[in-house]
């Protein structure tokens, strides 16, 4: 079954052919159709549906609302009012020419990417709800990635790796860092890009001015980023190439202003999350224990937490999901049922969504993964 499709579909046949993969599938309207799928079975990139009712290509998680994209509309749960907003298109996408690959989607809009450097980017704007032609500065052939209102991508000439950002709200096209005899390799994260150039790690939100220098690189060390943002300062910990765990506290005027090197018995493996509590202390979060890390004399609490799933966090508290719907209190270290109800095992491991203290969202199923489609 198609995970995310706003009705089941249940696959007969996977039919693999050249680079494409077709798939005879049934559904509960219309009976028999035909779908095209990427490589990996998972994402549905064209179907041959003539009323474009569900005709859906791509669908994901963002910090501010769920989005499924269409051929003839963009529809969006937004967490914070628990709203379905339609947006609909005066003529449908091209969704067999486009493929999945040529669109990239932000909380200010949806881009289709062209086919070649000469066309124009097309970025469907959510506010004014219409189409606006942008410079044609990318191609598919790009390595990209989507920030909010940029997109950035690199260029290879002449055995040099070159970064760029392109603003789709402005239209501008930015250069941010070459490097030589490198790809430039990109790891995203919470509206951030973490890249390295074979040398060094930087890290970027697409502005020019905002690009700041962390350590030396190697590609082994990118995948341990954890980061968060919060009132113009960027909370970092990555672990480096000799597995020390570093903190890094990042202002956008200033630069890296704290450097805080985790002492190596403190920290479990498999850490999920972290917060910076206060001044002086850090959480870290694994699905078994909470751990209090004190920076000014490297102190450490442990709490034991089987199960927690699903967290997210506030300024007061950590929310997370074990049998029923609990918070963590970061000051008093006191654990507290929030909901009477037991709560299905059967959830994703995506973060809860608080909108205030008496409202949660969170991703969940109506059956097993394999019976059902996903549900909010």
């Amino acid at each position: 079954n198609f995970r995310g499709a706003p009705c089941c579909y249940s696959f007969e046949k996977i039919i693999p052919y050249d680079d494409f993969t077709y798939g005879l599938a049934r559904d509960h309207q219309d009976g028999v159709r035909i779908y095209l799928l990427d490589k990996s079975e998972a994402n549905l990139v064209f179907s041959n549906d003539q009323d474009d009712k569900i005709s859906l290509i791509d669908h994901g998680l963002l910090e501010e609302f769920y989005y499924f994209i269409y051929k003839d509309r963009i529809e969006l749960f937004r967490f914070s009012g628990g709203d379905l907003e339609t947006y609909e298109f005066n003529d449908p996408l091209p969704l067999n020419r486009s493929r999945k690959e040529a669109l990239s989607m932000s909380k200010y809009g949806l881009t289709i990417i062209p086919e070649s450097k000469t066309e124009s980017l097309q970025f469907f704007n959510l506010s004014t709800k219409r189409f606006e032609t942008r410079s044609p500065s990318l191609n598919r052939e790009h390595t990209r990635v989507q920030l909010d209102s940029f997109i950035l991508f690199t260029t290879y000439e002449n055995r040099q790796g070159k970064l760029f950002s392109h603003n789709i709200l402005s239209d501008e096209v930015h250069f941010l860092h070459s490097g030589e005899n490198e790809e430039i390799e990109f790891i995203p994260k919470n509206s951030l890009l973490f890249f390295g150039d074979g040398e060094e790690l930087f890290v970027t939100k697409g502005q020019p001015n905002n690009t700041y220098f962390m350590m030396e690189y190697r590609s082994s060390m990118l995948s341990t980023i954890l980061s968060y943002q919060r009132n113009n300062k960027v909370h970092i910990l990555f672990e480096d190439y000799s597995d020390t765990l570093h903190y890094n506290k990042l202002d956008w005027n200033m630069g890296i202003v704290e450097d805080y090197l985790v002492p190596s018995d403190t920290f479990p493996s498999f850490i999920d999350h972290f917060y910076r509590i206060n001044e002086d202390e850090l959480l870290f979060m694994t699905p078994w224990c909470f751990t209090k890390v004190n920076m000014r004399n490297d102190s450490i609490n442990k709490f034991e937490m089987r199960a927690a799933r699903n967290l997210t966090l506030d300024s007061a508290n950590v929310y997370f999901l074990e049998r029923w719907l609990k918070s963590f209190n970061y000051e008093t270290e006191e654990v507290s049922v929030l909901s009477e109800t037991f709560i299905s095992s059967n959830l994703s491991g995506l973060p809860i969504h608080k909108v205030n203290d008496s409202l949660f969202y969170f991703i969940g199923f109506s059956g097993s993964h394999q019976e059902t489609n996903s549900g909010l």
